[in-house]
């Protein structure tokens, strides 16, 4: 079954880039662009990149992007994809596509491992990687050619070094490495959470001190990308349009935003008046937390690092507020590494809801509410923290015992 559902999925992409647009694409739960190309925020990173590596700001210019949008990614982003200058642009799209498919692959099977480390029932290679490749994050993920792949892949090699032994010089490394992460997508931050569970002091630091460099090289840049971002957040242009001369709010099935989903909830009385942004914090930061505390007081086996640290990323991407579902690529990595039907039902009973959303066919009935984004984004987060309970539940079976506290990696 594996192997046939992984055929299909290779043959759906091929007949896709054949025909230069995602087959299929309306009955997704993605949402079906007006520029019908793949690759769009791919094609927006490489053109800002291009105008830079020729002299120019993309901060502050019109860089060539197909939808007109201003250039609001972190500045890293620029020399990152400056390898793009060396290719044609397509052949530079399809190699990134090609990349972050392989990247997901190597997540899958560095879960597995992780899984059969764990104790837990095997799952074939094949099945694994189809079950991940068909889900909604990895395929908007690929038809975007987002970026957030780089974050997965940085976690994927800190966690097999925070498993191994310890120097002065990993523990620098793996911190330059999780600082790129952070630098590249805001929200991999919340991973220091992670370091401090795990006791890890000295990645810790040359996390925060490698971060301090890489924001620190070209403070212009920096300068104009927070400026750049605090106006458009203001306006948050994702989420409204026009009709009838109103300004009309939306949000997307394809969003997971916590912040902008309380504002747009239109709480009654003095709920109201609480800002979207604590509001996600109030939610997110104990979930973490809780995890977090399990792996401090218990110890965190290897293998169950990289479950964790991309658990809690994926966490963290309902706090911004524009968020859209290929941030939670690294959901499916951590599902697979520790879930199992075996577990109590408050944590099934948590996960199995959010399959709907999972999978990649749209559910919508004909008539759907207005409210029905929301309805989506708690599926996805209360499956998100089903997640991690099942990951508490892991912790706890690979606790040494009584007489003998884990602390750290063990």
């Amino acid at each position: 079954m594996g192997l046939a559902l992984l055929g299909l999925w290779m043959s759906w992409w091929c007949l896709s880039l054949w025909t230069g647009r995602l087959r299929g694409n309306k009955w997704l739960w993605i949402p079906s662009d007006t520029i019908p190309v793949f690759g769009l925020d791919f094609i927006y990173v490489d053109k800002a990149s291009r105008f830079w590596l020729a002299g120019g700001d993309p901060y502050l210019g019109d860089f060539g992007d197909p939808r007109c949008r201003v250039f609001h990614y972190p500045p890293i982003s620029l020399p990152l994809f400056a390898w793009t200058s060396m290719v044609p642009p397509a052949m530079g799209n399809f190699i990134w596509m090609v990349a972050s498919a392989l990247l997901i692959a190597v997540g899958v099977c560095a879960a597995l491992r992780n899984r059969r480390e764990i104790g837990l029932r095997q799952i074939s290679l094949p099945l694994a990687l189809a079950a991940v490749y068909f889900s909604t994050p990895v395929i908007f993920e690929m038809y975007r050619g987002n970026s957030d792949v780089v974050p997965l892949a940085m976690i994927l090699v800190a966690s097999r070094l925070l498993g191994g032994r310890r120097s002065a010089t990993v523990d620098v490394a793996i911190g330059a490495l999780l600082a790129v992460a952070f630098s590249v997508k805001m929200y991999p931050g919340a991973v220091a959470i992670g370091l401090v569970a795990m006791r890890r002091w000295r990645v810790l630091g040359g996390f925060v001190a490698a971060c301090g460099l890489i924001w620190s090289v070209s403070p212009q840049l920096t300068r104009e990308f927070l400026e750049v971002n605090a106006s458009y957040l203001a306006t948050n242009p994702q989420y409204r349009y026009r009709e009838g001369g109103l300004d009309v709010r939306l949000y997307y099935t394809w969003s997971h935003t916590l912040s902008y989903g309380w504002t747009y909830a239109e709480m009654p009385g003095f709920l109201s008046r609480i800002r979207g942004e604590w509001v996600a914090f109030l939610l997110v930061l104990p979930v973490i937390g809780y995890v977090s505390w399990e792996s401090f007081r218990r110890g965190l086996s290897k293998a169950l690092i990289l479950p964790f640290l991309a658990w809690i990323t994926a966490v963290a991407t309902f706090l911004p507020q524009i968020s859209n579902d290929y941030n939670l690529v690294f959901l499916p990595i951590a599902m697979l590494a520790v879930v199992t039907t075996q577990d109590k039902l408050n944590v099934n009973g948590l996960i199995f809801p959010s399959i709907i959303w999972l999978q990649p066919i749209c559910l919508l009935p004909a008539e759907w509410p207005p409210q029905g984004g929301l309805m989506l984004l708690a599926l996805k987060f209360l499956g998100t923290v089903g997640v991690g309970l099942a990951l508490v539940a892991r912790i706890r079976e690979s606790t040494i015992g009584p007489d003998q506290p884990a602390f750290g990696v063990r």
